[in-house]
């Protein structure tokens, strides 16, 4: 077991208990007000990633990473989707305390707190699951965190079986994944040119990143590597679809 696993365990427990806690009715809200606000924030950080492309340099980063500004694209992609999150789930903890006025008066009899505690734990597991992905799938994205979490099986099983929000993000985490299995090809290179070429085929594959928006990024000669034009053309107008 890795420290990834126990963490990602760890987790799981506290959802079980956090929803032992809140009961039945707070739990049920929590679970689908999370679900909602997960698919809700995929779909509205690519707007927010546009400002971000637009109004915000790229970096130049360090280490094995140098010179790979096509990874500047996953970063504000996450920081879009981070962002959006937080903002949409501000707004359900709100309604979640709510809800928890109702849950008292199911505690008042132990008929009713029981079950509703015991279905609580359920949903708060669930919900941690939920949680769990959202972590793990933005942690996976950084070189730091990303070795970490593919030797950990519990975190891979999380991100390759969790229904709905699963399908939801395969394209962008088989990129993720097609990304990572580059490095070992490029190790011992500087070419960076063809690195960054081979990482902005695959984004515009899996269409994490659309042709109009790359067309603005080379404009603006954010995407200023050689090569960047060519493999761009070859993705305008649905050619490679």
């Amino acid at each position: 077991m890795t420290i990834v696993d126990a963490v990602v365990i760890l987790f799981l427990l506290l959802g079980a208990v956090l929803g032992f806690k809140k009961g039945a009715i707070r739990s049920l809200v929590g679970l689908v007000g999370t679900i909602a606000v997960v698919v809700i924030a995929y779909y509205l950080k690519n707007p927010v990633a546009d400002l971000l492309y637009n109004f915000v340099p790229f970096f130049d980063f360090s280490g094995s990473w140098q010179g790979l500004v096509t990874l500047n694209i996953l970063l504000y992609e996450s920081l879009a989707y981070v962002l959006v999150f937080v903002i949409l789930y501000s707004i359900l903890s709100l309604i979640l305390k709510l809800t928890g006025i109702l849950e008292k008066f199911l505690t008042m009899t132990i008929i009713l707190g029981i079950p509703s505690k015991i279905i609580g734990a359920v949903l708060g597991f669930l919900e941690a699951v939920v949680f769990n992905f959202i972590i793990l799938f933005v942690l996976l994205q950084f070189n730091v965190s990303h070795t970490w979490i593919k030797e950990s099986t519990i975190a891979m099983s999380i991100l390759d079986k969790t229904p709905l929000i699963g399908s939801m993000v395969n394209e962008t985490y088989d990129a993720i994944l097609e990304i990572s299995d580059l490095q070992e090809k490029y190790e011992d290179t500087k070419n960076k040119d063809a690195y960054n070429g081979e990482i902005l085929s695959i984004m515009l594959k899996y269409h994490v990143i659309t042709p109009e928006t790359t067309r603005k990024l080379i404009e603006s000669n954010k995407l200023d590597f050689n090569g960047a034009e060519e493999i761009l053309n070859t993705f305008e107008g649905g050619k490679n679809d």
